[in-house]
C-alpha cells in the first residue's frame, strides 16, 4: 500500500509538472506569437486602411486591452486587484508621456536619432535604479551598458545630425519611458500583484488619456484629422 501510495504521488507530481511546463510553453508562445501579431496589423491599419493617426490607434489599443482583461476577470480566469488611484494616475501620466514624446520624436528627428535615444533606455534605467534604490549590477551588465554608452556617442558624433527641439523631445521619450520601466516593477513589488493585474488598473486611464490628446497630437504629425478618415 505504501509503495502504490508513492507511486500515485509520483505520477500526481509529474502530471502538475508536466501541466506547469506546459502552461509556460502556451504563454511563453502566446506572448510571441501576439507581439508579432499586434506589429503586423499596426502596420496593416496604418498602411493598407491609411489610418495613420499613431497615439490615438494606441489609446484604443490600451482600451481594447482592458476590455479583454476586464472580460477575463468575469469569466475567472483572472482575478481583479485594487490598485490606489493616485498610483494608477501617476502611472498613466508617465505612460502617456512616454507614447507621445515618442511619436514626437520621431516626427522631429531621423529615425536613426529616434532609435539612438531609445538605446539610452536601458542605462538610465539602470542608473534611477542605483541611485535611488541601491541596486547593484554585476561586471558583465556593467561593461554592456558602457559599450552601449560609448557606441551612441560615436554614432552621434559621426553620423546624426540633431537639433534641439528633437533633442529635447528625445530626452523627454528616454526619461518618461525609463520611470515607467521603474514604476511597473515598483507597483508590482508594492501592492503584490503581476503585470496583468497593474494593466488592468491603467489600461482603461491611460486609454482614456490617450484619446483625449491624441487626435490633436496626430493633427500635428500628420496634418489631417482623426474624424477626416473613411471607415471602410
Amino acid at each position: 500500500v505504501h509503495l502504490q501510495l508513492q507511486a500515485a504521488m509520483l505520477v500526481e507530481k509529474h502530471d502538475n509538472l508536466f501541466a506547469k511546463y506546459g502552461m509556460d510553453v502556451f504563454a511563453w508562445s502566446s506572448n510571441v506569437t501576439t507581439s508579432i501579431l499586434i506589429i503586423f496589423l499596426t502596420k496593416l491599419v496604418m498602411a493598407h486602411y491609411n489610418f495613420k493617426f499613431a497615439t490615438t490607434l494606441c489609446g484604443l489599443h490600451f482600451l481594447s486591452c482592458a476590455a479583454s482583461i476586464r472580460v477575463s476577470s468575469l469569466l475567472g480566469i483572472s482575478e481583479h486587484v485594487h490598485v490606489p488611484f493616485r498610483d494608477v494616475l501617476i502611472f498613466s501620466v508617465i505612460g502617456s508621456i512616454s507614447i507621445g514624446s515618442a511619436n514626437l520624436s520621431l516626427m522631429l528627428n531621423s529615425v536613426g536619432f529616434y532609435q539612438i535615444a531609445k538605446l539610452l533606455l536601458a542605462p538610465f534605467v539602470c542608473s534611477i535604479e542605483s541611485m535611488f534604490f541601491g541596486k547593484r549590477f554585476s561586471l558583465p551588465v556593467l561593461m554592456s551598458i558602457a559599450m552601449t554608452l560609448v557606441g551612441v556617442g560615436v554614432v552621434t558624433v559621426s553620423n546624426v545630425q540633431a537639433n534641439t527641439p528633437g533633442t529635447i523631445m528625445a530626452v523627454v521619450f528616454v526619461v518618461s519611458s525609463g520611470l515607467q520601466q521603474i514604476l511597473c516593477g515598483h507597483f508590482q513589488t508594492k501592492h503584490k500583484i503581476q503585470a496583468h493585474q497593474l494593466l488592468a488598473n491603467t489600461s482603461p486611464v491611460q486609454g482614456a488619456m490617450l484619446l483625449a490628446v491624441g487626435p490633436g497630437l496626430d493633427w500635428s504629425l500628420t496634418g489631417r484629422w482623426v474624424g477626416d478618415w473613411h471607415v471602410t
